[in-house]
């Protein structure tokens, strides 16, 4: 009889976590795979529904304006890249390869991972210092150096929130899908505009897998770390650089601070808080994110981490997981203004069972969450990696609910990295513009889109005043949950210590 008993638990303990997997994944198809085929469906149609296959899109290369409008995106998309991606890895360079003071300022770990024998056997060669760094150095970033690339080019190219607020009348192809969906009503053309939005983001996300597969590690058993030597005009040249990008990043930030605090910027500019006043009204914009981003950071967290501990403990079901696994990847190929068109489509239906989620606080949190799914998805997926498999198996032999060990095993040990994905979350949602500008309701307007209507109608310093809020709430949210996960991590590597030794 136990014997029976504890196989029938033992069944039960797969079939449950099969059948979380499966509303999942289900769950995941319906909130990507069958909005995604709405887009598809209205790019190949009329207005009246009737099939005319590519002649939005012929309609569109048809007109210079538009036409104009794509390849401004591909010109400031390419040169952005160009600039981001240098400057960035001179950064890191700077920052990992230097003796420059005050590195906790410009904190950064690109290339803090090097086998300083490669170095060795090129200057034992009698490569010079400039010949090690293109036949050393840049080999062994090239595939973070080409990940950055996609994704900084991607960015740019389906950003909608700076064109929108800085681009004036430099039309750009986000800011045509926003004027032809919003000004001119004209959906069909509006997804014939997000389907070409979304071929270069489909494009990096192929890319980028294919070069990660490709890559591999250059660090063994046997390599030594890299130590720096002393070249004071290397170390003057790079402080330089590394001042100037931290005094630029700060001096944007300083400005918007400034801006909320002038009368009239930038007319009248005597100290005023008179932009606050209102900001923390019970149905006020700001109140609004916060309760957007507290659900979407709530949920999304307790989503991602049961999805992603399923998918990388259970046992069986390796299809099913599969498949979990790569529609998990799917968000990170679909822009904020796609994703946010697509659930217009989808759920802007009285036919669609979902409809009621459609001008509702919901409907935002669930795109929000799909937008910022992959990311936080693959941050649990190497955290529980790390986490040792005996655990399940232990508790599997014991009879133990799988339940059970998942609350009072995995979840502290992997309490850190919930409470990173928490914040990242949280922030996220509260600086979103391109995913939710056409999914709020009228009496539900977030901060970051209430910043992009103020712009609009030239209240400068109230827009800066909101933006102020938001960085003020984002770094203290960051700065206290980050703080406990610190801590959490460092009794936790204590404790394992303890039991290892």
């Amino acid at each position: 009889m136990d014997i029976w008993l504890k196989r029938m638990r033992r069944t039960g303990n797969g079939w449950s976590q099969k059948g979380i997997i499966l509303v999942m994944t289900l769950a995941l198809m319906v909130a990507i795979v069958l909005s995604l085929g709405e887009l598809v469906i209205k790019a190949v149609t009329d207005a009246s529904g009737q099939f005319i296959g590519l002649a939005n899109f012929a309609k569109y290369f048809s007109t210079p304006a538009l036409v104009t409008s794509l390849w401004n995106s591909i010109k400031i998309s390419t040169a952005t890249t160009i600039i981001a991606v240098a400057l960035g890895f001179a950064y890191a360079y700077a920052v990992e390869r230097s003796g420059i003071k005050s590195k906790w300022l410009f904190r950064s770990m690109a290339l803090a991972s090097a086998d300083y024998r490669l170095y060795e056997a090129a200057e034992t060669l009698g490569a010079s210092k400039w010949r090690t760094f293109w036949t050393v150095t840049v080999p062994g970033t090239k595939f973070a150096l080409i990940s950055a690339m996609f994704v900084c080019f991607v960015l740019t190219f389906t950003d909608f929130g700076a064109p929108k607020v800085v681009g004036g009348q430099y039309n750009v192809l986000a800011t045509d899908l926003y004027k032809q969906v919003i000004g001119q009503q004209n959906m069909q053309m509006g997804a014939a505009v997000g389907v070409l939005l979304l071929l270069p983001a489909v494009l990096s996300f192929v890319m980028d897998r294919i070069s990660q597969r490709k890559q591999s590690g250059w660090l063994t058993a046997k390599s030594t770390p890299y130590r720096i030597e002393r070249n004071k005009l290397r170390d003057a040249l790079l402080y330089t650089l590394c001042s100037l990008v931290a005094v630029i990043i700060l001096g944007i930030v300083l400005v918007a601070v400034y801006g909320s605090l002038v009368k009239v910027w930038p007319y009248h500019l005597a100290i005023s808080f008179a932009h606050y006043e209102g900001f923390f009204d019970e149905a006020g914009p700001f109140t609004n994110s916060l309760l957007i981003a507290l659900g979407t950071a709530a949920i999304g967290t307790a989503a991602t981490f049961l999805f992603a501990y399923l998918i990388e403990k259970s046992r069986g079901f390796t299809a099913l997981r599969q498949g979990a696994y790569f529609l998990s990847m799917l968000p990170l190929a679909l822009p904020g203004l796609v994703l946010g068109l697509i659930y217009v489509f989808f759920f802007n239906n009285p036919s669609q069972p979902l409809h009621g989620l459609y001008g509702t606080i919901w409907i935002v949190i669930l795109c929000n969450i799909v937008h910022f799914y992959s990311v936080s998805f693959l941050t649990m997926t190497s955290s529980l990696k790390k986490l040792d498999s005996e655990f399940e198996a232990a508790s599997e032999s014991m009879n133990v609910p799988w339940y059970r060990t998942l609350l009072r095993v995995t979840v502290p040990l992997s309490l850190p990295t919930i409470l990173e994905i928490f914040v990242y979350y949280f922030i996220n949602s509260m600086v979103t513009v391109s995913a939710i500008i056409f999914l709020y309701a009228p009496d539900l307007k977030p901060a970051a889109v209430a910043i992009v209507n103020m712009e609009d109608s030239g209240d400068i310093a109230p827009a800066a005043a909101m933006s102020t809020l938001i960085i003020v709430t984002n770094w203290l949210i960051r700065s206290a949950v980050m703080g406990v996960a610190d801590s959490i991590r460092k009794k936790t590597d204590a404790l394992l210590v303890r039991k290892d030794g």
